[in-house]
């Protein structure tokens, strides 16, 4: 924009110096201001301007920002990641627990059953052989006392 201003002040110029004495115009550019294409030969232009190299670039506060709202985003994805993975592996670990819980109840279950049947088996041949055969000795005995009461009335009469 400040070149094509400058182009611009010289055109005026050089038309302005074209209306007037070539005399003059030439006296006085050399003992005169200097003109605007003097001046815009002495202005870097945009070729002549040295430029930096991309590597060379330093970073600006927005650059840094947007490097950590970059990393931020990452962080917070495997965040994400990792909490979920952790109550996945957490309420298999939950469903575990009562499985094995439940297994466990039906395993005591049927060991107290067992358990309980053992034991009513070891009460029925306890009543068997010790009960029963005691009863059948007291009844054998009644069973002789009638009979040697009957033997003694029969002797008697």
């Amino acid at each position: 924009a400040i070149q094509d201003r400058l182009k611009e002040l010289d055109v005026k110029s050089k038309s302005s110096d074209n209306t007037n004495n070539s005399s003059t115009s030439e006296a006085a550019s050399s003992s005169a201001a200097p003109t605007a294409t003097t001046l815009l030969s002495k202005l870097p232009t945009a070729a002549k301007a040295p430029q930096l190299p991309s590597s060379l670039k330093t970073d600006t506060h927005w650059d840094f920002t947007l490097k950590e709202m970059a990393w931020l985003s990452a962080d917070f994805q495997s965040e994400r990641k990792r909490q979920k993975s952790q109550a996945k592996k957490l309420s298999n670990a939950i469903l575990q627990y009562h499985a094995t819980l439940a297994s466990k109840k039906k395993r005591e279950c049927a060991s107290f059953e067992a358990r309980v049947r053992r034991l009513g088996g070891k009460m029925g041949r306890m009543v068997q052989n010790h009960y029963w055969k005691k009863m059948e000795r007291v009844v054998e005995y009644k069973q002789r006392l009638e009979g040697e009461g009957n033997r003694r009335r029969e002797m008697d009469k």
